[in-house]
């Protein structure tokens, strides 16, 4: 396997162990897991060994988008940020079978040996 995918399983190995339940696709997302898509890694090479892997880790929830949801996924945005290390984390709304629900974006980075 590569240092691309190997980075990808292990952002998904660890979220698993903090207890959030990991989708892979959108066609798997549900609220009150967490998506983690592969084809969303930005890469930054920091020498000619290693590379920084960029993960957009998306925390999802029901509607609405009221109090409620943000005390939600900051609790699921807690748990993330505990398990991996994160640049940012933004609002918004992520789409489910055309129903959009409440989520934050967490942008993960994780070390690849390349």
């Amino acid at each position: 396997m590569g240092a691309l995918n190997n980075s990808y399983d292990a952002v998904i190995a660890a979220l698993q162990a903090a207890g959030l339940t990991v989708a892979t696709t959108n066609k798997a997302a549900q609220p009150g897991s967490v998506v983690v898509e592969p084809s969303s890694g930005n890469i930054s090479s920091i020498s000619g060994k290693q590379l920084l892997c960029e993960f957009p880790v998306v925390c999802i929830c029901p509607p609405p988008g009221d109090y409620r949801a943000m005390r939600t996924l900051n609790d699921m945005a807690g748990l993330v940020l505990q398990a991996v290390p994160a640049t940012s984390v933004t609002p918004g709304s992520y789409n489910i079978n055309g129903n959009d629900m409440p989520c934050l974006t967490i942008n993960a980075v994780y070390p690849a040996q390349a």
